[in-house]
């Protein structure tokens, strides 16, 4: 071995003897030799280099999508496409975008805004596509879905966009069964709250868990008395007081359909003639129900307090219980709202204008939250102001009765009857509550129309006799009048009801001809009013 490594050493020495260059040439072979192997690794060093910029300028595209960019801090959830083409199954496409935005409100607490439900459905239907949407709503984020439905088999497309650039955050189709709905709801939530990188505690999380395990059937009542309850109509609400009752009657412990059912009992006898002695209790008895089984609910606290207030007149508990439903859910704008008029009722029109703001904020396309900030002018006597605010929110909402008949209240109140007319008969014609006919009445008898003003006044007596009609509209009639004792009759018949107007005889501008009564001011006492 060494012999044969011996010769093949040699052999090498002499290979290399007979191949070395004359030293003279040297450097020439070593230039020309060696340029096009240098060309040839610029050219790759070069490649390369492009290469890693191309990649760059591709994550840095990608930084949306990317984990480590700034999650959304707003959001929509918007109604779903419903392409079953069966009516029956509409509600889903409206519901579980509802329960969605339900969830993650509550779960998102100050972290990010979640728009309420009854925006997003304004919303979709004036803008042509789901960023428009996003962009009218004034958040970063949309979620937008589609449902079909066929037998028991459900199927569920969502999509997460970001508004500013319309990149997808996150998309997924989900096949499930119907029976499965509520946990769907509960698993797109989830994954939502996880993009958005919100911070869910252990007790939030439980939440998420016992809402994926509600039995099918109530979840499905509840979806569909969801439905009907957000048409605010009379027969929209019957409807939803129908379907939640069936919810708990195949779910007694479901606790979102209790509070539902507190919702609708609490503005029944404000879209409908009947008499709060038989709404109030129902609501206040459905609301104490649902906080026995989820004293977390902001929705049942906040109908809870309604009652206390406009019934009951307890304001001190009222107010705990309005700051209570706040606090669990920031991003309930009905809670707001409802605050606000509370604080209306007892003089506190700062704090008033500050909850409405809020609430304009969480639902800028709300007609009746927009109206309403003319009550804080109307109500501190700053009139001018106040029907600045009316003619703002009937311009942008022309068919919505409330701007016009408190424009026609703003005219009776600045001395001007007959042009309070107009609007007044508007509000009507567009199917104003049962209490604005006695405004009519107010403006037909200060424009001069006496005999007129008799005769919608005896209509409204005799209706009052065939249907609920509330003492307070009548009290109106009667001090437009000048039927000072008769008013004053009805409005001690409308506190023994507890009729919910009532709340506002404090503040109202129209009772000042007999604010000074003695009777008047017994009632002031009574009702614990400033």
């Amino acid at each position: 071995g060494g012999t044969v490594y011996a010769d093949s050493l040699e052999l090498a020495q002499w290979f290399a003897e007979r191949n070395r260059p004359p030293q003279s040439n040297l450097a020439g072979r070593l230039h020309t030799d060696s340029a096009p192997r240098t060309r040839r690794r610029w050219a790759l060093a070069a490649a390369v280099v492009g290469l890693c910029l191309f990649a760059a300028a591709i994550a840095a595209w990608r930084i949306p999508r990317n984990s480590t960019a700034s999650p959304p801090r707003s959001l929509a959830v918007l109604p779903f496409v419903h392409e079953s083409g069966d009516a029956g199954s509409e509600y889903l496409a409206e519901g579980l975008p509802e329960s969605i935005t339900r969830d993650l409100s509550r779960l998102s607490a100050m972290q990010v805004k979640v728009v309420a439900h009854s925006v997003t459905r304004r919303a979709n239907g004036r803008a042509h596509d789901a960023l428009e949407a996003g962009r009218l709503l004034g958040v970063e984020a949309v979620l937008t879905g589609r449902v079909t439905q066929h037998g028991n088999n459900l199927s569920v497309s969502v999509e997460l966009i970001h508004v500013r650039d319309s990149t997808q955050l996150w998309g997924e189709r989900f096949d499930r069964k119907l029976s499965a709905a509520a946990a769907l709801q509960e698993e797109i939530a989830r994954e939502i709250a996880a993009r958005l990188r919100i911070r869910l505690s252990e007790a939030q999380q439980a939440g998420l868990r016992r809402a994926s395990t509600v039995n099918p059937e109530a979840h499905r009542h509840y979806l569909r008395g969801r439905y009907h309850w957000n048409r605010r109509t009379e027969g929209g609400l019957q409807l939803a007081i129908d379907y939640f009752q069936q919810a708990i009657a195949a779910d007694p412990a479901y606790a979102l359909a209790h509070s539902g059912l507190a919702e609708s009992y609490a503005v029944l006898s404000y879209y409908t003639a009947v008499p709060p002695s038989e709404c109030a209790p129902k609501a206040i008895a459905a609301a104490r129900r649902a906080l026995e089984l989820d004293e977390t609910l902001s929705e049942a606290w906040n109908a809870l307090a309604q009652v206390e207030a406009d019934h009951y007149w307890q304001w001190e508990r009222a107010e705990e219980h309005f700051r209570r439903a706040i606090s669990l859910n920031e991003n309930n704008a009905d809670a707001h709202h409802w605050y606000s008029e509370f604080l209306a009722a007892l003089h506190r029109f700062d704090d008033q204008q500050r909850e409405l703001e809020r609430a304009a904020l969480l639902d800028p396309l709300s007609p009746i939250i927009a109206n309403n900030q003319g009550h804080v002018f109307y109500f501190s006597r700053r009139l001018d102001l106040a029907a600045a605010k009316y003619q703002r929110a009937i311009i942008d909402n022309p068919n919505f009765p409330n701007p016009h008949r408190d424009l026609g209240r703003v005219l009776l109140a600045t001395g001007s009857p007959a042009e309070a007319i107009p609007p007044l008969l508007r509000a009507q014609q567009l199917g104003g509550a049962h209490t604005d006919a006695g405004l009519l009445v107010i403006a037909h008898a200060r424009a001069g129309h006496r005999a007129q003003a008799l005769a919608l006044r005896d209509a409204l007596v005799v209706r009052a006799k065939r249907e609920y009609l509330t003492p307070y509209t009548l009290a109106l009639a009667s001090v437009g009048l000048g039927e000072h004792t008769r008013a004053l009759d009805y409005l001690e018949q409308a506190a023994a009801e507890r009729s919910m107007p009532m709340k506002w005889i404090g503040v109202e501008p129209l009772f000042d001809p007999i604010r000074d009564q003695p009777r008047f001011q017994a009632l002031l006492r009574q009702m614990r009013l400033p």
